[in-house]
């Protein structure tokens, strides 16, 4: 029989699910889920908990069961997720858009046992059996368990080189970075925390949890209103959010189109991505806005985030152009180093001096990692708690204010014998023409795909960008497209762009 957390004998820290209990607990009158207009407090998300606990326990569900979620958020979405968490079996949450159009890829990493929920058409039987939320009745126990089971959840994403990554989150070194983030945050039960992010997302998971655990109310919309952030962080009175980049871009075209006001934000956190440096300082004048602000590196093999930089955002806007935020310095418990990288040789240019592929020692790496490339799932940690080593294949300059980003190591190409960062290409380009622009190899040659109606040609493009870039490393040509594929977190999908590349080349 499994022993409950609680009774476990020397246990100085608590796992997340200690916090996630006591929150439920603790805050049962006050409003834990904003969802679609619709409001749940805390003693409806615990009476939906223990629901889905009594239905694990009936149908004979263990921590190790691997449970898929698949439906928009609601309190049902959120009573599974911490059900899960709380080692009634170990659970990975998506919504429907995305699975439809990666079913085949969930199935394999997840092995699930059991799919609750929308379920389509087109979904592997080995993820069956199926049901809806509806068919978890109501259980009439009165008791929440927590159990010792040593992870919280199994992550999935798509990732930004098209590659799934699936990720068992350690449940020890989530409890210390909620812990952690929570004090550093400063959130308490007063605090409303907006979620723009695809609420299946591993970003969005995680803010999930660091609210619940707080006893903040956490305010979601649904589908396609996620895309509206501006409005309606606006009308849910948001206090606290942390986007990606790309939804900070979204608020400011939001914004533009109708009055935004985010009075009561005090916190505004972005992660995920690289962060220009004039674009956190455009979005709290845009919203009339005086929040605090913070950039924050983690991925999809952590707990949390792992690197974390406050600044001024109406200072770094002043900064050089094209600039861009520094991830920071490692939080408590992680430990950040910079390994020599093969790229970098005597004859590269002296913008790659210092720069190296970023590595992480701490227990928040994950237990197990699997991706697409490999044929069985990699362990990264022999147990819960242990501290594992981690190369993230980001590159990273380090500097006054801890480490920069310099690009991924996948979108380092040669072309015609020089090395090109298209990660630094994009941003160049994109600060010249004022427009999203994702750079690919193609064959031999550099293709940019921007967001334009009007057409842009690879001379103009290199009229726009001037001296600032060697002509043999710019594109040689140039596809504007109405709107770049993105992933469910707003990234550009570099895979999407490979393939309109292919279409046009192929005349389709």
């Amino acid at each position: 029989m499994r022993k409950p957390l609680a009774e476990r004998e020397g246990a100085t820290a608590p796992a997340v699910g200690q916090l996630l209990a006591a929150a439920l607990s603790r805050h049962d009158s006050r409003p834990a889920l904003s969802v679609g207009g619709e409001v749940y407090t805390y003693r409806d998300l615990l009476r939906r908990t223990i629901d889905y606990q009594a239905f694990a326990l009936q149908a004979g569900l263990t921590a190790t069961d691997r449970v898929l979620f698949v439906a928009e958020p609601g309190l049902d979405f959120y009573a599974c997720l911490v059900a899960g968490t709380l080692g009634a079996y170990t659970i990975s949450v998506a919504t429907p858009a995305p699975l439809a159009a990666a079913s085949a890829n969930l199935a394999r990493h997840l092995q699930s046992v059991m799919v609750i929920g929308d379920v389509p058409s087109d979904l592997p039987s080995a993820a069956r059996p199926a049901l809806s939320p509806a068919q978890i009745k109501a259980s009439g126990h009165r008791d929440l368990a927590v159990v010792d089971c040593g992870h919280a959840y199994l992550s999935v994403t798509s990732g930004t080189m098209g590659q799934p990554v699936s990720a068992l989150v350690d449940a020890v070194a989530l409890g210390h970075f909620v812990s952690w983030a929570a004090s550093e945050f400063a959130l308490t039960a007063a605090d409303r925390w907006f979620e723009a992010a695809d609420p299946g997302s591993d970003l969005a998971l995680t803010n999930a949890l660091l609210a619940l655990s707080s006893g903040a109310c956490l305010t979601t919309p649904l589908g396609r209103q996620r895309l509206r952030t501006a409005t309606l962080a606006a009308l849910n009175g948001t206090t606290v959010m942390r986007i990606v980049p790309a939804a900070g871009d979204l608020m400011l075209a939001e914004a533009s189109r109708r009055s935004a006001n985010l009075a009561d934000l005090r916190l505004l956190a972005f992660g995920g991505d690289q962060l220009p440096a004039a674009l956190p300082g455009r979005v709290l004048e845009a919203t009339r806005s005086n929040a605090r602000t913070v950039n924050t590196y983690g991925m999809t093999e952590s707990a949390g985030f792992l690197l974390y930089h406050w600044f001024d955002a109406h200072h770094v806007a002043a900064g050089a152009p094209g600039a861009t935020v520094p991830l920071g310095q490692p939080i408590p418990g992680v430990t950040a180093r910079i390994e020599p990288w093969p790229g970098n040789s005597e004859s590269e240019t002296e913008k790659m001096a210092g720069v190296g592929e970023l590595t992480i020692e701490s227990a928040a790496v994950a237990l197990e990692i699997c991706t697409a490339a490999g044929k069985n799932p990699v362990s990264r940690k022999a147990t819960a708690g242990a501290v594992a080593e981690f190369r993230t294949g980001d590159l990273v300059r380090r500097g006054s204010d801890g480490f920069t980003f310099c690009g991924r190591i996948g979108r380092e190409v040669k072309i015609r014998g020089t090395r090109v960062n298209l990660a630094q290409l994009d941003r160049l380009v994109s600060d010249a023409l004022g427009q999203s622009t994702c750079v690919v190899r193609h064959e031999d040659m550099l293709v940019a795909l921007v967001e334009s109606e009007a057409p842009i040609s690879a001379l103009g493009l290199a009229k726009s960008i001037g001296a600032t870039a060697r002509s043999s490393v710019l594109p040689q040509r140039v596809i504007t497209v109405s709107q770049l594929p993105r992933t469910r977190t707003g990234k550009v999908s570099l895979a999407g762009c490979q393939e309109i590349v292919r279409r046009v080349d192929c005349g389709e």
